[in-house]
């Protein structure tokens, strides 16, 4: 079964780190971890910012990323706790995928606030 669980624990997310083969050091921020049963197998990192709230890493291993689901599974989890709030939700990207929850492009950024993210009934269609 799939959950998602904050972990605040440096060493515990540094071992997460190093046993789905991600080489980043920062865990500072708001840690969403994805895990598969007992097993950890992927993390979203966000910070707050001055402009809101910032998604700065979104890491699953190589098998988590085979099995259809799993990214859209975390990044619905952190998008629907995040809806509960009004905070600018921000990521450094241009992928259009994220246009069907309510993300516009503003700059080098995909931003929503978070009161207004939507969620599409099956985003199965889009693809990776």
């Amino acid at each position: 079964m799939l959950t998602v669980k904050y972990v605040e624990d440096e060493s515990e997310l540094l071992a997460l780190y190093a046993k789905i083969g991600y080489n980043g050091k920062i865990v500072s921020g708001i840690n969403a971890v994805l895990y598969d049963g007992p097993k950890s197998v992927g993390f979203c990192r966000m910070v707050l910012t001055a402009e809101g709230l910032e998604i700065v890493e979104f890491v699953l291993s190589k098998e988590a990323w085979d099995e259809p689901g799993y990214d859209e599974f975390l990044f619905r989890t952190v998008l629907f706790k995040l809806s509960r709030s009004d905070v600018l939700v921000r990521i450094k990207t241009g992928d259009k995928r994220l246009a069907v929850y309510g993300f516009k492009r503003r700059g080098e950024y995909m931003e929503v606030r978070a009161a207004d993210i939507v969620f599409p009934t099956c985003a199965a269609d889009i693809k990776r």
